[in-house]
């Protein structure tokens, strides 16, 4: 199995730089550096040219500057690789980052995209060299289901792009264009997987705010987001309730929780307990004995009343039973629309 990685640049020459090399000294897979020079200045121009004569990157030029999304196609038309890696210029990849990608890629057919890891949790305390060493080293060859690939860096399958294409050039230059990309690769029978012993830092938005500027970058990213939502619609927020009437049905629940979750829904599972278990970024499973489930559904309810329209639920999914206790409290549960078990696609 081969990889492209596609990285396009407009300057940023230290960024480019930095990781162009990291790749070169922490990436044992192979591979080759594809690199489209989107009407860089003559300082990065130069770099890239060097690199080029002597036969470290493949260098492609844009003619004028055409953006990210114009020219991560540019990439992927030229490459014909297993793989292609599309990654950002303000990217440092940690060592055997590219193996783990494709590790996991290849543990199932359905897997179309892979992100690695790219941040640290917010209670992490240490540098983020430490977090790869005592954390994602351990994770080796784990992976967890997530709702999209963030276009920073993602690994997808040559299959895919033969059964859906590249980027939408409708959202050049940037922004949602991974995000819809995801889903069409979702519709055409892929999932997307985060590998959990792949590590890729991310900087965030160099190019953009150097591009577009704070307030520009706003505009244009606002721009793209009812570009999207006009294609997908807003997604869907649901909690889901699991008590002990129910509890024979657990692989047909788990199977519908993964259809939501596929369909980009932000699930709460609230449950007794049961064996339930969904591995995805986008699930949140709350535990909780049998005999206080209705006492903390009620709570958790109250809680959630309490947020703004956008960020209640728009669905609670639960039991006969529970639709029957949960009907008695329409102060509470009148803010939402209460489904049967039954109703579960």
């Amino acid at each position: 199995m081969s990889c492209d990685i596609i990285i396009p640049v407009y300057n940023q020459l230290d960024y480019t730089r930095a990781c162009i090399e990291s790749i070169r000294e922490h990436t044992g897979y192979e591979h080759r550096i594809i690199v489209v020079d989107d009407a860089s200045g003559q300082e990065t121009s130069d770099y890239l040219e060097g690199l080029s004569s002597s036969n470290k990157i493949v260098l492609l030029h844009n003619a004028s500057n055409l953006g990210w999304v114009k020219s991560v196609n540019k990439g992927i038309a030229y490459s014909k690789a297993d793989y292609v890696c599309v990654m950002n210029n303000d990217t440092l990849v940690y060592p055997d980052w590219l193996s783990e990608m494709v590790n996991v890629a290849e543990k199932n057919n359905q897997i179309g995209i892979v992100n690695p890891v790219w941040e640290l949790p917010k209670n992490f305390r240490g540098r983020k060299e430490d977090y790869f060493k005592n954390v994602i080293r351990r994770q080796q060859g784990k992976f967890i289901e997530t709702d999209w690939g963030r276009g920073f860096c993602f690994l997808i399958k040559r299959k895919v792009l033969e059964k859906i294409g590249g980027l939408d050039e409708g959202f050049s230059r940037g922004y949602y264009d991974d995000w819809d990309f995801s889903l069409r690769a979702i519709q055409a029978g892929f999932t997307i997987v985060r590998a959990q012993g792949a590590f890729v830092w991310h900087y965030k938005n160099i190019t953009y705010e150097q591009v577009f500027g704070k307030i520009g970058m706003n505009a244009e990213f606002n721009h793209k987001k009812q570009i999207f939502l006009s294609r997908w619609g807003k997604f869907k927020k649901v909690l889901l309730v699991i008590d002990a009437s129910i509890k024979d049905r657990m692989g047909d629940l788990e199977k519908s929780a993964l259809y939501l979750l596929r369909q980009q829904v932000r699930l709460v599972v609230l449950k007794g307990n049961s064996n339930f278990f969904v591995n995805h970024t986008n699930c949140l499973i709350k535990q909780t004995p049998d005999y206080f489930l209705k006492t903390a559904v009620l709570a958790h309810l109250m809680r959630n009343s309490l947020n703004s329209i956008n960020k209640r639920y728009d669905y609670i999914i639960c039991s006969e039973d529970m639709k029957f206790f949960l009907n008695k409290f329409k102060f509470i549960t009148g803010k939402f629309a209460l489904k049967k078990i039954a109703n579960l696609p």
